[in-house]
């Protein structure tokens, strides 16, 4: 979190910082009071920080979690969970926890157009992301045909090598403000 306040201080405009949260990091029992001190102490806006969590980590002890993650929310946090599908996918637990984010896990886009199962299952998430108002994410997005299948099936993000393999502070900012000034100047109607 402190990489993510000095890039903010670097930049005009809002640089969401993602981090991954671990099983041990969600026993604590004071996680989400270190978590707001923290964003307190270095000045970062809380509504820039989204934490990551397998759904494996959070189903250890579900009445925790559910707690923990309604403390972070109040703090302004985003919560994304992370790997989707790799462990023990339930929905009355997607329908408990408060996440605004699922990730599909990178094993079930890897053979998708080509996997019919696949398809099928990574479809059935996009509509139900939709339908409970999350947002939902396909990780390892790496060949212009799996990109094109997440589009056409109304995917609203997508990550993954086909976009950028992992790059230096300076190039992201580089991309990153470019992507910003085009965006400022469509808004604008400028060209």
């Amino acid at each position: 979190m402190v990489t993510a306040a000095r890039w903010q201080a670097e930049v005009d405009y809002s640089v969401t910082m993602h981090v991954n949260v671990s099983a041990h990091q969600l026993k604590q029992d004071d996680f989400a009071a270190k978590i707001g001190g923290l964003l307190k102490e270095i000045g970062l806006p809380s509504c820039v920080l989204d934490l990551e969590m397998t759904e494996s980590a959070l189903l250890q002890d579900v009445q925790r979690a559910e707690r923990l993650l309604i403390e972070l929310k109040a703090l302004g946090i985003k919560i994304a969970l992370d790997d989707f599908g790799t462990g023990f996918s339930s929905l009355a637990y997607l329908k408990r926890l408060p996440v605004d984010t699922i990730k599909i896990d990178k094993t079930f886009i890897d053979d998708i157009p080509t996997d019919p199962r696949d398809c099928a299952l990574v479809d059935t998430i996009l509509s139900l992301g939709r339908e409970l108002g999350k947002g939902v994410v396909a990780e390892g997005v790496e060949t212009e045909q799996q990109r094109d299948w997440l589009l056409l099936h109304r995917c609203g993000y997508l990550q993954g090598y086909l976009f950028s393999r992992p790059i230096p502070k300076e190039k992201f900012f580089a991309l990153n403000s470019t992507s910003y000034l085009a965006a400022r100047q469509s808004a604008n109607g400028q060209n």
